[in-house]
């Protein structure tokens, strides 16, 4: 049931676009510049995985914490405390020094992400309501938009002489901005929905599509973050490209995702949703091989700015196939996914820091290639028993209420 008061439908939309165009931009800040952070702050690639990964750190924390704060907070209310968080983050960013001062703003702007993230979503399949999957893949365009304008902007301004440290406190106060514009703005209600009668409520880790739906999250941003924060580097100090030139292949990456998610906007509901997740895992695994295969820094760039339309669906379909499958635990369901996500975005590109150290960044860049694959065998395993719970429904529907976990 919707709350007495809301905002229109529209209005809602648009203030979802603008924050994941920001949240896009936010989020893969730190890769872009990664390699001026690490000549600023005189970082190996161990040191540089950790600063990469505060971020990541800040938002798993959130998301984490999403699912039970969705229960006693409204949704307008986790979202302005997120964007204060976020403004203070990114907006000081540039103003420290220290390492470790440095690594902590990034833990406080990744939090505020975290939780804009888990609210949008729901409100997305709130409003999407039987088309959940195509305004999910729509607002999360926007995600990628912000993430190919960033290092477009940056790269340019950069080969101009702009400090990186602008680029930060333009993110802090856009953040602010959009804590102002959602002052007056009313959601509709994200918290758990009453279950039927004679279905008793299910924790989600005992959610069997759910859980395996986690891992796949787990593994899929550790890969669209490991990969686009790396991105830079690696096409720097392996294949020798400029800074600037490196930042134009990383805007192409993360266009390629939006320009997927596009797409799949408008043509999402005529497939299933694992049918979706498994096409766009097996083309995100040709193109990274191909990137580690060919020679020369342009035929490898290209590959790598490919990748992108494989990684495009993925995340907005894998939240959409999850939250169609358990509709009355949608917040808790999306939270656990987002808690996935977050893991996956501390510890792949950390660990990628520190095989990059120890074995260098073309062996770094395998281990996304290896973890690709599994991830693939669980997007399979996910179909397969979701298809699998769907045909024991069927069978019992006549006799007995469904329980939660079989839906």
């Amino acid at each position: 049931m919707q709350p007495e008061r809301q905002s229109s439908p529209l209005r809602i939309v648009v203030l979802s676009l603008s924050m994941f165009s920001i949240f896009g931009t936010a989020l893969t800040l730190t890769g872009t510049l990664l390699p001026l952070l690490i000549d600023h702050f005189r970082l190996n690639y161990a040191e540089a995985g950790t600063l990469a990964v505060s971020v990541q750190l800040g938002y798993l924390l959130s998301v984490m914490l999403a699912g039970w704060l969705a229960k006693k907070v409204d949704g307008r209310g986790l979202l302005l405390g997120a964007l204060g968080l976020s403004a203070v983050g990114f907006g000081l960013f540039g103003a420290v020094d220290s390492f470790w001062g440095a690594c902590l703003l990034m833990v406080v702007g990744g939090a505020g992400g975290g939780t804009i993230e888990v609210v949008i979503n729901v409100v997305a399949m709130k409003l999407g309501k039987a088309r959940r999957g195509n305004m999910l893949n729509f607002i999360h365009v926007f995600f990628g938009l912000g993430a190919f304008a960033g290092p477009a902007i940056i790269g340019k301004l950069i080969n101009l002489g702009v400090s990186w440290k602008w680029f930060y406190l333009a993110t802090g106060i856009a953040w602010g901005v959009l804590l102002l514009f959602t002052l007056p703005i009313h959601l509709p209600s994200i918290k758990q929905e009453p279950l039927a009668e004679g279905i008793v409520p299910t924790s989600v880790l005992r959610l069997p599509v759910a859980t395996i739906l986690f891992a796949v999250m787990t593994i899929y941003v550790g890969l669209e973050l490991g990969v686009g924060g790396w991105m830079t580097t690696y096409l720097r100090d392996v294949e020798g490209m400029t800074t600037t030139h490196a930042a134009y292949v990383a805007s192409a990456f993360w266009l390629g995702i939006a320009g997927g998610r596009l797409l799949l906007g408008a043509v999402s509901h005529r497939w299933h949703e694992p049918t979706i997740v498994i096409v766009l895992a097996v083309w995100a695994i040709i193109c990274l091989l191909a990137a580690l295969t060919l020679p020369g820094p342009w035929p490898t760039a290209i590959a790598l700015a490919l990748v992108g339309t494989g990684y495009s669906g993925i995340y907005p379909t894998t939240v959409s196939w999850g939250g169609g499958t358990y509709p009355a635990q949608a917040a808790q369901v999306t939270a656990l996914l987002a808690t996935g996500g977050g893991i996956g975005a501390v510890v792949f590109p950390w660990v990628m820091g520190y095989l990059s150290e120890s074995f260098g960044l073309v062996n770094g860049m395998r281990f996304y290639l290896l973890m690709a694959l599994i991830m693939l065998a669980f997007v399979i395993w996910g179909r397969t028993r979701q298809f699998a719970n769907r045909k024991v429904v069927a069978q019992d529907e006549p006799l007995a209420p469904v329980p939660q976990e079989r839906v």
